[in-house]
């Protein structure tokens, strides 16, 4: 993901990262790393009608 302000030509914001499913838990993780070399891990589960991911920091 690439954010740029309204007014200016240039990235502010980049970040990679991954969405992970595993369909037999339910089990969905976003991981994702920004340019300041920190990661966050987020974990949640999927349900018909969508998903909720959380991160905790400091959490493991």
């Amino acid at each position: 993901m690439r954010v740029i302000a309204v007014d200016e030509e240039t990235t502010f914001h980049d970040q990679v990262g991954y969405w992970l499913y595993e369909p037999a838990t339910g089990l969905i993780l976003q991981s994702l790393t920004i340019p300041r070399g920190q990661t966050a891990l987020a974990g949640g589960a999927a349900t018909e009608t969508g998903i909720l991911v959380k991160a905790t920091r400091g959490g493991t």
